[in-house]
């Protein structure tokens, strides 16, 4: 089975079902003395509305003291999307899942002029919205 499913865009068939293979993975690294795990993903067409919340669940399921960094900012607004909640419901609903922390926006230009100036790119200033809503709720969560 492939495990990574970096750069699966919304016009991916349908997603790599890796829920198993994510938990399987994160009890290899717990065992090994690992206090973290960081999922990103795709955005397939076909995802599952409550995929991400899903995972969470199986992760924190089997890890409750696993800090669980995931989702990028593309992959927050996307679950708003297919779920149609207000970014901080979806937020609140991730958090309580599980969610510790979201990944940055791997230095992308949020500023759209800027941007424009320097390089071509679908990744929208919107992004802003998602990073500093989570950052309201942002806590550090207790280590192992």
């Amino acid at each position: 089975m492939q495990f990574c499913g970096f750069a699966r865009g919304p016009a991916a068939r349908t997603p790599i079902p890796l829920t198993d293979e994510v938990v399987r993975r994160a009890e290899e690294a717990w065992q090994r003395g690992a206090t973290e795990v960081c999922i990103q993903g795709g955005l397939p067409r076909d995802l599952e509305g409550f995929f991400y919340r899903d995972l969470l669940r199986a992760i924190k399921r089997r890890f409750p003291k696993m800090h669980v960094h995931a989702f990028s900012p593309m992959e927050i607004s996307y679950g708003v999307d297919k779920r149609e909640m207000p970014l901080r419901d979806y937020l609140k609903m991730m958090k309580d899942e599980g969610l510790g922390s979201i990944p940055g926006t791997a230095a992308e230009i949020l500023d759209d002029r800027v941007r424009q100036e320097l390089i071509l790119t679908s990744f929208r200033s919107a992004m802003v919205e998602i990073i500093t809503t989570a950052h309201e709720w942002a806590s550090p969560l207790p280590r192992r």
